[in-house]
């Protein structure tokens, strides 16, 4: 199936303990489970391997493992996958559909949002969610970042939060693989909403954040939700809701352009909405959520489209 090992990460102070941790696929009674173990590898060699924490996340199916690690302010947080059960991964009782935080020995930290609750676990940061199998902090704000899986389309990047429910299985902007439609997000409630969301699907196996200067101006593709000023292709850009790095000319989702910031044919500084083309091999009609933004930039917009290909925006 999709079990094995998952991730590897070095501990913050890798450099003096050579500490290597990692998540795997452990098997037992209840079937398999993802596990998180760590040694000290040095001179070519792991030793002193131990398991320090084992999911309560067992299940006979061979899928959804997750698992990313992250360390971050002195935690350790690792995604849980629902393991192809997705009910689950509403309820708090067990780990499944979930992001834990723990602290570098495997223990629990005393803060942990559910702690006290009798009906929850206290591994538990955040719960409602499908296969995170990516995450990263933030290099400028902090936050930890997580891209997750959806169904048939409905693949989600996230920001993490503490207690946050992630709306799976009973939200999302998406089908389920039967094309049975799933309930959009109730954005009046309290399920997190995504930063972005993928129709059709791209599958992200990972995500990192690159601050380095190799890509060219014009080329960036990645929103935040932050307040700030900057230039998008020779226009100056203020948006309260969603900003933008200062080089970029187009948002973009999997190589298909959604709005782009900057002049139009009178020269007037807008948001132009642009052409979709995607793969012929899907005839279905599928919605696509949009940024939301204050009036003036980029409109907030449910919109169905045919993926055939060159279908434009309706």
């Amino acid at each position: 199936g999709q079990g094995g090992l998952l991730d590897l990460a070095l501990h913050p102070d890798f450099a003096e303990n050579r500490l290597l941790y990692f998540t795997y696929s452990v098997s037992g009674s209840g079937g398999a489970s993802t596990a998180l173990g760590r040694g000290v590898y040095a001179d070519g060699r792991l030793s002193e391997v131990e398991e320090l924490f084992v999911a309560d996340a067992w299940d006979r199916g061979g899928r959804h493992f997750g698992s990313r690690i992250v360390f971050h302010d002195g935690y350790l947080y690792m995604t849980v996958g629902d393991r192809g059960d997705m009910q689950r991964a509403q309820d708090l009782s067990d780990h499944v559909g979930t992001t834990l935080r723990l602290l570098d020995d495997g223990s629990v930290p005393p803060d942990n949002p559910f702690i006290g609750r009798e009906d929850a676990r206290d591994e538990i940061y955040t719960y409602g969610n499908r296969n995170a199998q990516g995450m990263a902090v933030h290099p400028s704000t902090g936050e930890i970042w997580q891209s997750e899986h959806g169904p048939r389309g409905g693949d989600e990047l996230n920001v993490v939060q503490a207690g946050g429910n992630y709306g799976w299985p009973d939200y999302r902007w998406a089908n389920h693989y039967s094309g049975a439609r799933i309930p959009d997000y109730d954005e009046s409630g309290d399920i997190v909403l995504p930063l972005m969301d993928w129709t059709p699907a791209i599958a992200p196996g990972g995500i990192a954040f690159y601050t380095g200067s190799a890509f060219p101006s014009g080329t960036a593709t990645s929103s935040s939700r932050r307040s700030s000023t900057g230039t998008c292709n020779g226009c100056a850009s203020t948006d309260t809701a969603w900003s933008r790095p200062s080089a970029c000319s187009t948002i973009a989702t999997s190589g298909s352009a959604m709005w782009r910031w900057g002049p139009t044919g009178s020269s007037t500084c807008s948001w132009t909405r642009q052409t979709h083309r995607c793969c012929a091999s899907s005839r279905r009609t599928m919605r696509r959520r949009r940024f939301r933004a204050p009036d003036g930039q980029a409109p907030e917009i449910d919109e169905r489209y045919s993926s055939a290909c060159g279908a434009t925006f309706s």
